[in-house]
């Protein structure tokens, strides 16, 4: 092979390795199992790379294509300054080149430009798309959108997942490569891992330092009502669990968008389903959470439906006379009085052997919650057995074992 042509191939290949280095301070764990692709377009190169990674592995760039941008550098400020914006945004609509005048060529992908990053900075325009181009690729000869050629439109369709797919569009990747740039830029996981542990202690102001003051919530409260209602919230549940999974981040100059499955636990109910955070960089080059939105995945499961269940299934092995099954209610540290998880088990065989009928009644079941994963149970009871019945209130208290309870404690009082 000719020298020329294994030197191009070199630097063709350092500089893609370059690029995956960069990236990799500004995209993590990305993969199939989080969102599958994400488009990354570098203004200064006029290039849109398709990269992925084997989350939470390296990334990589698994395509790229020539692009033209804005006629003007810069980020985009207003309507008709012919600049591509830079930020993060998603791809929320195809249209079809048969809805298209004929220099846009066989399809256009829509970006949601302005996002809210956007908004809050007052930037405006609209129609800021991903399309074809009927005429030789030049840098920078577009009003604004990224415009590829024909075939290589229809070339990076298949990257793409409509609501899902993200757009970092920079600058520059190269803009700066100090480390102290580069620590500033990168989001660590660090970061949300502080973040929903401050949430699950209750450690609420230092929470709070994670949100800006520009910050709004999913319905449009400003920062004020949502600390108070985080505040209210502290006092209404005694505990809470905050699980975070599947997370991915994407981040740009001075923004960053972070995804994941979040479980939250408290005394009432689980609720299930996908966060997403949007932050800023501040004037001190810290982030700052400026929107947090939370997709429910299936209904609130609550623990007084739960626990009901449960009582159910106990009561009627209790009358039905099963040790074996009652017992199973039950934890291998339990007790009552002086009885412990053994004696307990030994008292009902020796009852259950000596009665031929067990009826139970419990109504009305009041549950309340003081500790972590542990209920207080409390309702009254009619117990009837042959000739004997008694009425009073039982007290249990139950533990949430892994994904089933346990009674740990049991008491009765007339």
């Amino acid at each position: 092979m000719n020298i020329k042509i294994i030197g191009f191939f070199c630097i063709l290949l350092l500089g893609n390795i370059s690029s995956a280095k960069m990236m990799n301070n500004s995209i993590y764990n990305i993969s199939a199992g989080t969102i599958s692709n994400v488009l990354y377009v570098d203004k200064s190169k006029q290039k849109l790379f398709v990269v992925n990674s084997n989350a939470p592995g390296e990334i990589k760039i698994i395509d790229e294509f020539r692009i033209t941008t804005g006629k003007n550098k810069g980020n985009k400020i207003k309507e008709g300054d012919l600049k591509t914006p830079e930020g993060i945004y998603t791809i929320i609509k195809k249209l079809p080149g048969e809805q298209l005048l004929k220099k846009y060529g066989p399809l256009a992908l829509v970006l949601n430009y302005p996002n809210y990053i956007d908004r809050i900075n007052q930037r405006s325009g609209s129609n800021i798309w991903i399309h074809g181009r009927d005429e030789e690729i030049i840098d920078r000869q577009t009003q604004g959108c990224i415009s590829l050629e024909n075939s290589h439109i229809l070339d990076l369709l298949p990257y793409v997942t409509i609501n899902e797919t993200k757009v970092v569009i920079v600058d520059s990747a190269f803009i700066n490569q100090k480390d102290e740039y580069r620590n500033k830029l990168k989001l660590k996981k660090q970061y949300i891992d502080s973040w929903s542990n401050l949430w699950e202690s209750g450690n609420i102001d230092d929470y709070l330092d994670f949100y800006s003051p520009k910050f709004k919530s999913e319905n449009g409260n400003s920062f004020h009502s949502f600390q108070q209602h985080k505040r209210n919230l502290e006092k209404l549940y005694t505990w809470k669990e905050i699980s975070i999974d599947s997370i991915y981040y994407i981040t740009s100059k001075k923004e960053s968008i972070v995804e994941f499955i979040q479980t939250y636990t408290s005394p009432k109910f689980i609720s299930t389903g996908k966060k997403t955070l949007t932050l800023l960089l501040d004037e001190n080059g810290n982030w700052k959470i400026v929107r947090e939105q939370f997709k429910r995945i299936g209904p609130r499961i609550y623990f007084k439906d739960l626990l009901s269940k449960f009582l159910d299934s106990w009561r009627i092995s209790w009358e039905a006379k099963n040790v074996d099954k009652y017992i199973s209610y039950y934890h291998k540290s339990f007790k009552s009085n002086h009885l412990t998880y053994d004696g307990w088990y030994e008292d009902k065989k020796l009852k259950f052997t000596q009665c031929k009928n067990i009826r139970v009644k419990i109504y009305p079941i009041t549950i309340n919650s003081y500790k972590r994963d542990i209920w207080e149970v409390k309702f009254k009871q009619k117990y009837s057995a042959d000739s004997y019945s008694d009425f009073g209130v039982k007290t249990l208290l139950i533990k949430r074992d892994r994904n089933s309870f346990k009674i740990i404690n049991e008491m009765w009082r007339p």
